[in-house]
């Protein structure tokens, strides 16, 4: 198996016949996209810059990925795109100038519509991209000067590209076109560390020597084209004024078809392979008599999968194999040379971008709890004395010491002051209505009651769980067998790289099928996380054992899509998958259903016509649905009767709290994907009032760069005349319309068009909601975005920003309507929560309310509101643990009152504080967090983590900070021998359990250290 480069040099027909020295202008013919890379790295042989105009932008990308196929090492290929606000391409523009200052050979590719983006002037360009390296002097407000005047938007934590934020001696910034943010951290005006860290858990990944640092924004003034950058003895391939004197070269390579056609429901699965095998024999028989195949295959699975099925043929050995992606197929008839690309041996048309397997794969961590995300002005839940408002970290008097505590207030005005080292014990108030709570009165009853309730509430589910779980435990499926080789190659097959939980949710569900029991599974993920891909691999596993699957989906337009990734997905693979859904005929359906009931078809993809009477199975054996909330009533009643007999994977984008997620862990298979692929960007997300110049600068812009729109109008009687305005503003452009009252033939005919790229806006209904994956759809437009629910609005801005460029969305306002406060609330928030898988974030309060409304049923959200989502989420996880006989996690509630330590951050005192210093955690909510993670640790070990973790984000400890730390310690062994307070007054240390004090020898212990730190550790080992 050869990952070699194709060493064809490209015989050139010209019409002087002699093409030395080079022409300054050349117009290629119509020649092969594979042929042409060839072409431009022979050209780059023979001077040192090419720039090549590809006919759009659609091509040029095509082009880019074939020749970073067939390419060598240390040539170097940029592609050069029109657009100057998505900080990704600003950032390889300034690379680009950057490397042409070094008269180093490369090639340019770029498209006729990128020739006019303005570019700073030489003598600018240099200042606008900075590199920076470990060990240089530089001192920290330098940079952090640079960063704000070069576009780098200062905040608190880095989530999103063009980002930053400063804490003392350490800068955090994402860079633009960087994989991940980076952590720069000094040591005075010398730069220590240079390392990548993680965006969910801001937590260090690796060390890096040094880090290229684009600005974000460009100068007005000053600039100049691409053109006027290039060096005088630049080759120039397509020039774009028809009247440049330029050669025009040909060459004997012709486009190759290989007459192969992917199964259809007239072509099956049997009858394709038989034609490739057919094809694959030829193609041996002429390798014999001398003719050369090259054969590209895009991953290690389909090159596997082909040398295991063709490798007895005789002649074999002579096929030349290679890795990589290129378009296009293409012979030489005189020279017998032939290029086979892997989608035109497996006859599918891709519209992905290729090479995103390559992406370098960290192990993502989880973010931060955000239960802790509480503001000043919020709900609370105090575990003792119930609902309360929380008006922020303030410093009181205790006794003669002043601390730093939480305030809380309660009804007639009743303030509680929380000590910091007990502020686990507040929770934000969160619960499935959307009215305002009643604050509880402090020493009331009625706290004490409706905890109590919220308890037995909590009960009688844990025991309907328990039971349901039971009995599914005792039904008996057939158990699938283990990997087949087959479905190893399969997973290799995935063109990108996977991301940590999308292995594990893999393996989970995977693990499921293997045991005897029917599978019923909940795969959570955000939009466009790759949820579809797991449960694939499940339909193959599935598949492979010989049983059939079925999948449901809430909408046609989601069958046809999904129909068509199935399709192009399992190509190498004889598996026959057909749908039922409107876009097809009546007499369609039929034959379907009959090859079905035949046990012809493997995977049956439909919407929920799959579950009428008529539809029937031979051996059905897994059924995947994606978004089951969608569904009606009687098609949940008929779901919940095949539960009890076949593998279940539910699919959902509504997210689900973690608290609730770990406390039904056990009792409810779960899955979830966090992590959003690699190179993810989130969207831009702009709520605007209805304003024509915006509309017109978004569509040209997203036009100008090769992409799509989507154009969201929710009413079909009005849909016609939006399409004239849009025609009266945009003459030029090419619109669809798809609701979901059309045909069903012309609907299915309009996503398809729209999906090939033949329109550039689709204007549509809410049809688009669910689950349509168009990457290169990156603009959104909602018309009356008031009108919709937040999770509708999640939903639609997951369309777009489905590839590794920037995306827009743009919630347009009814002209001259007055927002109602739910309303503005949700414009808000969806506006306050743009980062990427937000989802799992507080913007999607209602959301995960829903979620969990859907999980745990309506009468428990009485209790919930009561009691507040996170102190159920508690009692419910330790009633469960308690049912199960396990011991439940302890309540770390150990008061500790020590007359030696100062808890006060404004008095400053290092010598025996124990507190967060303002100067080392400025920002009040961040330092609440960190307070409460830290009064939460219930093991040792977690210590450990926490405190590797401060570290890295905020530099070494200071003092005061460790002493918190051994509190936490000391609070965690006081648990554990039952002890409730810790009180040290005048060296006496006072223990107090539930049956009294604890005494040595009838005496209260005392405390012989001198320093507090040492003093601590005294107590620790007292205990």
């Amino acid at each position: 198996m050869s990952t070699l480069h194709l060493n064809a040099n490209v015989p050139v027909i010209h019409q002087d016949h002699e093409l030395h020295p080079l022409p300054r202008a050349i117009r290629i013919g119509d020649i092969p996209l594979s042929i042409q890379a060839l072409l431009a790295l022979q050209f780059m042989e023979q001077t040192t810059t090419v720039l090549w105009i590809a006919y759009d932008n659609r091509e040029m990308q095509r082009l880019h990925e074939t020749l970073l196929t067939l390419k060598k090492p240390e040539q170097a290929v940029y592609p050069f795109y029109p657009e100057s606000e998505d900080p990704a391409v600003i950032g390889q523009h300034l690379q680009l100038l950057a490397r042409l200052a070094t008269d180093e050979p490369l090639i340019i590719l770029t498209s006729p519509v990128a020739l006019n983006t303005p570019l700073p002037i030489p003598s600018l360009a240099k200042e606008r991209l900075r590199t920076v390296c470990t060990h240089e002097t530089l001192p920290p407000a330098t940079l952090a000067g640079w960063l704000n005047k070069n576009g780098y938007e200062f905040g608190v934590e880095v989530y999103a590209q063009g980002e930053a934020a400063q804490r003392g001696g350490i800068i955090d910034c994402w860079p633009a076109g960087s994989p991940r943010p980076v952590r720069i951290e000094f040591f005075g005006n010398q730069i220590e560390s240079i390392r990548y860290f993680d965006d969910q858990s801001q937590c260090s990944i690796e060390k890096i020597e040094q880090i290229e640092l684009p600005a974000l924004t460009l100068s007005e003034t000053h600039t100049q084209p691409l053109l006027d950058h290039l060096p005088a003895d630049t080759l120039i391939i397509n020039p774009p004024d028809p009247t440049t004197p330029a050669s025009l070269i040909e060459t004997p390579y012709e486009v190759y078809q290989t007459g192969l056609h992917a199964p259809s429901a007239t072509h099956t699965p049997a009858q394709a392979e038989a034609a490739r095998h057919a094809f694959v024999e030829h193609c041996c028989n002429q390798a014999q008599t001398g003719k050369t195949y090259h054969f590209y295959f895009e991953t290690e699975g389909t090159s596997t999968r082909f040398q295991k099925l063709y490798a007895p043929l005789p002649g074999f050995d002579q096929l030349q194999l290679h890795l990589g992606v290129i378009h296009e197929s293409a012979h030489h008839p005189t020279e017998q040379i032939t290029i086979i690309t892997e989608s035109d041996f497996y006859a599918y048309h891709t519209h992905r971008s290729a090479h995103a397997r390559n992406a370098r794969r960290f192990k993502k961590q989880e973010r931060v709890n955000e239960a802790a995300d509480i503001q000043p002005g919020d709900y609370v839940v105090h575990v003792e004395h119930g609902v309360g408002k929380y008006l922020g970290l303030v410093e009181t008097k205790s006794g003669q010491t002043n601390m730093e505590v939480l305030s809380i207030e309660y009804a007639k005005g009743d303030k509680v002051y929380l000590p910091v080292t007990q502020a686990h014990l507040l929770t934000r108030y969160k619960s499935m209505g959307k009215q305002r709570p009643r604050l509880h009165t402090l020493g009331g009853r009625k706290w004490k009651n409706d905890r109590n309730h919220a308890e037995q509430g909590a009960r009688d589910l844990a025991v309907q769980l328990l039971e349901t779980q039971a009995a599914r435990q005792a039904q008996r499926g057939i158990p699938s067998q283990p990997d087949t080789a087959q479905q190893t190659e399969f997973e290799a097959a995935f063109p990108y790289t996977e991301t940590e939980d999308q292995l594990t949710a893999t393996a989970q569900l995977k693990a499921d099928m293997e045991k005897p029991q029917p599978m019923d599974r909940l795969l959570c993920g955000d939009v466009g996380f790759g949820k579809t891909e797991v449960a694939m691999r499940c339909a193959f596993k599935a598949v492979q054992e010989g049983r059939q699957v079925a999948v449901l989906v809430p909408t046609t337009v989601l069958a046809q899509q999904h129909c068509d990734s199935f399709l192009e997905r399992m190509a190498a693979f004889p598996i026959s998958i057909d749908m039922v859904c409107r876009f097809r005929t009546r007499k369609q359906q039929n034959e379907t259903l009959a090859r079905t009931l035949r046990g012809e078809v493997d995977i049956l993809i439909g919407t929920h016509r799959i579950l009428s009477g008529d539809v029937r199975f031979k051996n059905l054996g897994l059924l995947i649905i994606d978004e089951e909330q969608r569904f009606g009533v009687t098609a949940k009643e008929k779901l919940k009767w095949l539960r009890r007999e076949i593998d279940i994977i539910t699919m959902s984008a509504t997210p689900i709290p973690r608290t609730l997620y770990m406390s039904l862990t056990g009792v409810r298979d779960l899955a979830t994907i966090k992590t959003a692929p690699q190179e993810r960007q989130p969207v831009e997300t702009h709520v605007i009032p209805y304003d024509e110049p915006i509309i017109i600068h978004a569509i040209e812009r997203e036009i100008q760069r090769g992409g799509q729109v989507f154009y969201l109008h929710n009413r079909v009687k009005t849909i016609h005349h939006v399409e004239n305005r849009l025609r009266a503003l945009l003459p030029d452009i090419r619109i669809a319309i798809a609701h979901g009252q059309m045909g069903e033939t012309e609907l299915s005919e309009i996503m398809h068009a729209f999906v090939e790229g033949r329109f550039d806006v689709l204007l549509c209904t809410t049809i688009i909601e669910s689950g349509v994956d168009i990457p290169n759809c990156n603009t959104l437009f909602v018309e009356n975005a008031e009108r919709f629910g937040l999770s509708d609005l999640y939903q639609l801005r997951g369309r777009v920003g489905r590839s590794s460029r920037k995306a827009f969305a743009y919630f347009m306002l009814t002209q001259g309507g007055d927002l109602i406060d739910a309303a503005r609330d949700r414009m808000n928030a969806i506006q306050r929560y743009t980062g990427l898988g937000s989802g799992f974030r507080l913007a999607m309060r209602d959301l995960e309310m829903r979620g969990a409304g859907n999980l745990l049923g309506a009468n428990q959200s009485g209790h919930i509101s009561n009691i507040g989502f996170d102190l159920y989420c508690q009692l419910l996880r330790r009633t469960i643990a308690q049912m199960q006989g396990k011991t439940p996690p302890p309540l770390m509630d150990v008061a500790v009152r020590i007359d030696f330590l100062n808890f006060s951050p404004a008095s400053g005192a290092l010598k025996n504080g124990a507190f967060i210093p303002y100067e080392y955690v400025e920002d009040e909510n961040l330092r609440l967090r960190l307070y409460q993670r830290i009064s939460a640790l219930a093991e040792k070990k977690e210590i450990t983590l926490i405190k590797k973790e401060i570290t890295d984000r905020f530099g070494s400890l200071p003092a005061p900070v460790h002493r918190l730390l051994l509190i936490a310690h000391l609070r965690i062994i006081a648990a554990k021998k039952d002890i409730i307070a810790i009180t040290v007054r005048d060296d006496q240390v006072m223990l107090n359990t539930e049956k009294g004090f604890r005494t040595q020898a009838g005496q209260h212990p005392r405390l012989a250290a001198t320093s507090p730190t040492e003093r601590l550790k005294e107590l620790i080992q007292l205990l």
